[in-house]
């Protein structure tokens, strides 16, 4: 830790995040995980002025992405009634440091703005949508650790998207499954 007394010298925050950083990128290969990640295109994107939904050439992503990640937890949801069946709705909280993170274009403006929100990220071979996005680790303003917290996509969600079409499960065939 810096000096508190001292003005100058080789130690400040920006040494010290950067050697935090460091160990991080060591302890991710011998004991993190990976997700795959997709920004948000909207200058690309386009949707309809009055519904509010995709239009024309509809949502577009920038990605994928493989951001190297520290931990990720997925919670496997129960099952719950839909009108094409029963389906599941799991959730993935990944932890990751901030310089990943920051290559894929998530920067200080966007955690304060919520840009994220309409990312995705797959894991497990399911696809999720971005809720929330903490910061978790800060050493004066530079951002070390964050946290993504991420909601299952319903399969009729990404049916008709072909960027996504292999995250969608069919719910018939796993009611045949379950019979």
């Amino acid at each position: 830790m810096s000096r508190l007394d001292w003005k100058r010298g080789r130690w400040s925050a920006e040494v010290e995040t950067q050697q935090i950083g460091d160990g991080l990128r060591g302890y991710q290969p011998a004991y993190g995980d990976q997700v795959t990640y997709w920004r948000f295109d909207y200058k690309k994107s386009q949707r309809h002025p009055v519904y509010d939904e995709a239009s024309e050439v509809g949502r577009q992503f920038i990605g994928p992405h493989e951001i190297p990640v520290l931990d990720v937890i997925h919670g496997y949801g129960g099952d719950e009634l839909h009108e094409g069946g029963f389906y599941t709705n799991d959730s993935l909280r990944v932890t990751c440091g901030f310089r990943q993170i920051s290559r894929v274009g998530l920067t200080h403006a966007d955690l304060r703005t919520a840009a994220y929100l309409r990312d995705r990220v797959a894991y497990d071979g399911k696809l999720f949508r971005v809720l929330s996005m903490k910061i978790q680790g800060q050493i004066q303003r530079s951002d070390v650790v964050v946290e993504i917290n991420a909601a299952q996509l319903k399969s009729d969600e990404v049916a008709n998207d072909p960027l996504f079409a292999q995250y969608a499960v069919d719910p018939q065939a796993i009611a045949r499954f379950r019979r």
